[in-house]
């Protein structure tokens, strides 16, 4: 129950909520916890689910046409699943999540949550954060499209993966130097030119990023 409550606590999604609150929203039909074993796909069946990670951490991939797979993140504890996509249409999802090893979740189906949106106004305000946040880092992406310089490149990567404007570096950096078509050299001088610029503030492996529209 302990690592159940702090990994509630820790999500952006129950920001600010009271125990009672969250006992209610937790307590409802379509509200259950399941496991995952490692290398399974963790949507597998949950397109419409909104799922939030108790224990364990999920690759998420992005496989091409030739069967090759592309490292894109890692997620872990108290990180959500699903949260852009549960309201579309859309069966399939462009990246998979596959387990690293045995996870546990929180899962809340799509007639749960829009319920709980409309009971609860700050499950609401913390949901419509996240959606608008994501559709600013669209934005800024998108500006960045056509370019191709290593720090282009890289805050591409970090405008896709951050969360509520901050990203925190679970893959090594020569992983990423990959992923990005880079040498490591240069993306750690591409992580100066985006400091330097005032883009983005680095802590260790924890990354903000600052004005993600210019």
């Amino acid at each position: 129950m302990d690592k159940t409550r702090y990994a509630i606590r820790k999500s952006f999604l129950f920001k600010n909520m009271s125990d009672e609150e969250l006992v209610d929203l937790l307590a409802r039909e379509g509200v259950s916890f399941v496991t995952v074993n490692a290398g399974e796909d963790v949507q597998s069946g949950n397109t419409h689910s909104l799922m939030l990670i108790i224990e364990g951490e999920a690759n998420v991939q992005k496989t091409y046409d030739d069967g090759s797979t592309m490292l894109v993140n890692v997620l872990g504890v108290s990180e959500i699943l699903g949260a852009a996509s549960l309201f579309s249409e859309d069966e399939e999802t462009a990246t998979k999540v596959i387990a690293k090893r045995k996870m546990l979740l929180l899962k809340i189906e799509e007639s749960s949550f829009k319920l709980m949106l409309k009971q609860n106004s700050k499950l609401f305000d913390n949901y419509m954060r996240y959606i608008t946040s994501r559709l600013r880092f669209l934005v800024g992406r998108m500006e960045l499209l056509g370019a191709s310089s290593a720090s282009t490149k890289l805050m591409s990567y970090l405008l896709e993966n951050a969360n509520d404007g901050e990203l925190v570096l679970k893959r090594s950096y020569s992983s990423l130097a990959t992923t990005l078509g880079i040498s490591r050299a240069t993306l750690y001088r591409a992580f100066d030119e985006l400091e330097a610029q005032s883009k983005i503030q680095r802590n260790g492996r924890t990354i903000k990023l600052i004005d993600i529209t210019h």
